[in-house]
């Protein structure tokens, strides 16, 4: 008679040591690092599509660990005098946000749904690499609408990574590179 209780409180007693070794072990996600995948990094350009030569121009963002490039050109013409390069700092915590975004939107695929070009828009070429793969998304301008938002808005995360100050010196190139074009 005694045997059943005594065998109910051992096997209670290994549950409740069990399950507090169970507790023990979980991980705590709260002090897990943010850190983003280590050989994340992006190739983002554009080109203002069909225009005059004087208001034509091209820029490229480069991200990668704790750096960002931006390389523009005015014009049609590959004249390397009128190229422009500056590099930025780019935090851990922005690349890691950034990675995340890109991520919930769904970003690091191959499939596009491709719809109607549009004839003379901006074009566009956004290389994402991750994890030892690379993911190449077409060209806002031949995207299907219904995939168009999210890529335009993935690209407006990226150029908001380059600081201010170095938009502001580009626009202003480009305004004299305009004043100055001569035919």
């Amino acid at each position: 008679m005694l045997r059943v209780p005594i065998v109910l409180v051992i096997s209670l007693l290994m549950l409740a040591a069990c399950s507090q070794l169970l507790i023990e072990t979980q991980p705590d996600l709260s002090q897990l690092p943010t850190k983003t995948v280590p050989d994340f990094s992006l190739l983002f350009k554009w080109n203002t599509g069909t225009l005059p030569p004087q208001y034509t121009y091209t820029y490229t963002i480069i991200l990668g660990p704790g750096k960002g490039r931006l390389e523009y050109q005015p014009g049609y013409a590959d004249d390397s005098s009128q190229q422009w390069m500056v590099d930025f700092t780019v935090s851990e915590k922005q690349m890691h946000d950034l990675y995340e975004y890109l991520n919930s939107q769904d970003m690091f695929r191959s499939s596009w749904k491709k719809g109607e070009p549009m004839m003379g828009a901006p074009g566009t070429r956004l290389i994402l690499e991750a994890y030892g793969k690379q993911y190449n998304i077409p060209s806002i301008s031949i995207l299907a609408s219904s995939e168009y938002a999210r890529v335009d808005a993935a690209m407006e995360a990226i150029r908001a990574l380059v600081p201010q100050t170095i938009w502001d010196e580009m626009e202003t190139r480009q305004e004299e590179y305009e004043a100055n074009y001569e035919e």
